[in-house]
């Protein structure tokens, strides 16, 4: 009896404990640039980031490697985390490509590669970390300051175009305080060059996804015969039963003098196609079966001659949801999965941990959050969701400010606002 007894008490106590240690989330703004979800079809692009380098004379001794950098390649897996996170790219791996291919060359079948439509080529410019402090007769205050800044350019493989390119600069801190030697007391914390080069690279993602999407999207026929017609192509790529792309037979390439580029002119419409299925298993072997409507013939000997991409249609479907939406009042947060949202979490590592704060987001309605223990934020505690972008935040305490920062929040990222 008494070892069932124990056995039922450990067993809550884990429930318990898993129950407290799940984070909550509370919506507290809707976003700025969103009424309704749209029903907009995201096709997505091939992207591939060609290198990522430290500039900076940071980590660099006797023993460095360039190739092996430890910071190039973390600023490359947070850019990869933060473009895979949109759902709008189709990710090719170039860093280690080498070593795929000695792989691959063990096997059987060889490595398949895919080519991109756009290459990103990034290096961190400006690192950097100091500390500052302030003492009073009874209080000490000490704050750790990490600052870096990102340059990206983002290349038109097709053209070798360099279209986008921009820098932007992040920061983290971390500040502990003590009053008569009572208080918090933090040493060197490595993680705040994770977030300050996160942060600056967060500022760039939503002009990369926007550049990259301003071209339309293309693909091509794989096959045209009697018994099926098949078209470059899958689900990964946002493709589905249903959707209907315009068929173009491509324009004339002409030579323009001023800048010694070849330009196609725009293609004229020839039909439509309609997916049917698709299939594949991987996104270099899919592919969608369709069927045509054209008022010209396809000339199956020069399938090279066409291309195929979105119809208009998508477009106007797209504007009569948004304006005629029966739930059009309510915010993307609440119906697409807060998609369009970012995350604030509270936290401090002594005085102020337990406690609730009056937060205001550039000025506008304060909220009332609670703080975390620092120790404990990566499993409780309240997210705030708020729209994303550049945001002045203050946090005051008994109508003291304690947090007065201006940061930048992308999308699905959790902030962490360490107070003292």
């Amino acid at each position: 009896m008494m070892k069932r007894f124990c056995l039922f008490a450990v067993c809550a106590c884990l429930l318990a404990d898993m129950s407290y240690a799940q984070r909550k989330v509370e919506v507290v703004e809707t976003p700025q640039n969103s009424q309704a979800p749209t029903s907009e079809k995201v096709i997505k692009r091939k992207v591939a980031i060609g290198r990522f380098s430290n500039e900076t004379q940071y980590a660099k001794g006797i023993f460095y490697d360039k190739e092996n950098d430890p910071m190039g390649k973390q600023a490359l897996d947070i850019l990869s985390a933060k473009l895979a996170a949109s759902g709008k790219f189709l990710l090719l791996e170039r860093s280690d490509l080498s070593t795929l291919l000695e792989e691959a060359q063990k096997g059987e079948n060889g490595l398949a590669t895919i080519g991109a439509d756009y290459m990103i080529i990034g290096s961190i410019t400006e690192f950097g970390r100091k500390n500052t402090g302030k003492s009073g007769v009874f209080t000490t205050t000490k704050t750790q300051t990490v600052e870096a800044a990102v340059a990206i350019r983002l290349v038109d493989v097709s053209t070798g175009l360099i279209i986008y390119s921009d820098e932007a600069k992040g920061s983290a801190d971390l500040t502990t305080k003590t009053t008569m030697g009572v208080g918090g007391r933090a040493d060197f914390d490595a993680t705040l060059s994770d977030k300050a080069i996160s942060e600056a690279i967060g500022q760039l993602v939503e002009n990369i996804i926007n550049k990259c999407t301003d071209k339309p999207w293309r693909t091509y026929f794989l096959s045209y015969d009697a018994d099926a017609v098949l078209i470059a192509g899958g689900k990964s790529q946002g493709i589905g039963e249903g959707d209907v792309f315009s068929i173009k037979s491509k324009g004339k390439k002409v030579k323009n003098p001023q800048t010694g580029l070849m330009i196609e002119l725009p293609g004229k419409k020839i039909g439509t196609v309609k997916v049917i299925s698709t299939g594949g298993d991987t996104p270099e072997t899919e592919y969608s079966f369709v069927e045509v409507s054209a008022t010209t013939p396809i000339d199956a000997a020069k399938l090279s001659e066409y291309y195929i991409m979105k119809a208009r249609l998508w477009m106007i479907v797209g504007l009569v949801a948004l304006l005629c939406g029966c739930k059009a009042h309510y915010p993307v947060a609440q119906e697409s999965g807060k998609e369009d949202m970012a995350y604030l979490l509270f936290t401090s590592p002594g005085e102020y941990a337990g406690k609730e704060v009056t937060v205001m987001l550039d000025g506008k309605q304060p909220f009332e959050a609670k703080v975390v223990k620092a120790k404990n934020a990566n499993r409780k505690g309240t997210s705030y969701a708020v729209s994303t972008g550049r945001r002045k935040i203050n946090v005051t305490y008994n109508g003291e400010v304690i947090y007065s920062k201006e940061i930048f929040v992308s999308t699905q990222e959790t902030k962490i606002i360490t107070l003292p």
